[in-house]
């Protein structure tokens, strides 16, 4: 199996919250790929968000759906190209109306930072740079 392509389903409260928070990122919503219930949200070509309110959501699994402002399933972790674009996108998820919940990290070969999106999703952008060994 080779895919070419990735759709994250996650948890919202608020649909329309949801898609203005990630629009907020950059990402576009997917002009077909959407229902009343759920939109598609495009990181990339090849990366994909679907943002669905629990009722949604419920139909992909046998499983209870988490509360994202509780509990974390996943931490959703997307590499950039650069520290200023890690620091871009933090900057705009709190101004959309997300959170942080811890500081930026420089370690050197990697320079690292969380946000939280408006329902508790949390998020994690890296950046490796090329230049500098990982430690052993």
């Amino acid at each position: 199996m080779n895919p070419a392509t990735i759709t994250i389903n996650i948890p919202v409260r608020e649909l329309e919250r949801a898609v203005h928070f990630y629009t907020q990122l950059g990402f576009e919503p997917h002009p077909v790929f959407r229902g009343p219930d759920c939109q598609c949200m495009m990181v990339t070509d090849q990366i994909r968000i679907m943002v669905h309110l629990d009722s949604s959501l419920q139909l992909f699994t046998p499983k209870p759906i988490s509360d994202p402002s509780l509990t974390t399933a996943v931490v959703l972790c997307l590499d950039c190209n650069s520290k200023a674009q890690v620091d871009d996108l933090v900057a705009r998820a709190i101004a959309a109306g997300g959170s942080v919940y811890d500081a930026a990290q420089d370690l050197g070969f990697v320079y690292t930072h969380g946000f939280l999106d408006a329902d508790g999703n949390a998020w994690r952008l890296n950046y490796m740079d090329p230049n500098v060994v990982m430690p052993e």
